[in-house]
């Protein structure tokens, strides 16, 4: 197995400071509110403007660890919590927010990242309001198995996401939500003693509305894929719960009128359309 070159962590980051921003709530739709959070653990100034900032850090830190067992002679460094606060990529980041405190962009998309060789950077850019109707996801035409040791971290190591997006013609919204011919994501399952189980899209987790008398949200165990800071806190919270969900279960649920979403730490929940050829 070759070693990643980067971790990293994405988040959302909003211009203006507060209380409300720095919450998981400003993640999720309005009906689904999550239970009083804990205040911020961490002492920075971007708390304030980073929902699930103590989290993101962790998750670098702990990715950092797991690396460095791994891969020894690529990934000599271990990074603490008080190192990453005071990285370089942090520093990019608090920057940028602070440069455009006049401006009219009020919510950025951004990537901490931190390399093999012990520095670290940060990408940045405005983030695009979500589209105005949910936008389309197909299965991927393949199985995807994810079964190794930095399958639960997030690195640069996306081919297997790619591919599969690919596959479906999937464009992360570089198309309009609008037009039917057009597919945002792709939905990954593998195959499990002849059974197609779904895990994940190349860019979130899934979440589902299970029909009945209370319906429940579910969202596939956290095997085999990439669980995300959103889901890993709704299912926390109680609101979302794990369980082995099959692509047959998807397509039967979905013709009973389920609503499907996908979630990151970026885009936060969104509903999502499944489509399937005809």
């Amino acid at each position: 197995m070759d070693a990643p070159t980067e971790a990293l962590t994405s988040l959302r980051c909003y211009r203006d400071a507060s209380v409300r921003h720095a919450s998981l709530a400003a993640l999720l739709p309005p009906w689904l509110a999550p239970p009083a959070e804990a205040s911020e653990t961490l002492d920075h100034p971007l708390a304030a403007h980073i929902p699930l900032f103590s989290a993101h850090i962790h998750r670098l830190r702990d990715a950092a660890a797991a690396l460095g067992e791994l891969f020894p002679d690529t990934w000599a460094r271990r990074w603490s919590v008080d190192d990453l606060l005071h990285s370089e990529a942090v520093a990019q980041l608090q920057a940028y927010v602070d440069r455009i405190q006049d401006s009219d962009t009020a919510v950025l998309r951004a990537s901490l990242r931190i390399k093999a060789d012990g520095t670290s950077y940060a990408v940045i850019a405005p983030l695009s309001p979500p589209p105005s109707v949910p936008p389309v996801v197909r299965l991927d035409t393949q199985s995807v198995f994810l079964d190794t040791a930095t399958t639960p971290y997030k690195t640069d190591q996306r081919a297997a996401y790619d591919e599969a997006r690919h596959r479906v013609h999937g464009t992360l919204g570089a198309s309009p939500a609008s037009d039917e011919s057009a597919c945002f994501d792709v939905l990954l399952w593998h195959d499990e003693h002849g059974e197609q189980v779904l895990t994940e899209s190349s860019i979130a987790n899934v979440v589902i509305e299970v029909p009945g008398p209370h319906p429940t949200l579910v969202t596939p165990s956290f095997v085999h894929l990439l669980p995300g800071l959103v889901v890993q806190a709704l299912v926390h919270d109680g609101l979302v719960q794990q369980r082995r969900v099959s692509v047959h279960e998807l397509q039967a649920w979905v013709s009973q009128s389920a609503r499907l979403w996908l979630c990151n730490a970026v885009r936060g929940m969104f509903e999502v359309r499944l489509v399937t050829p005809a």
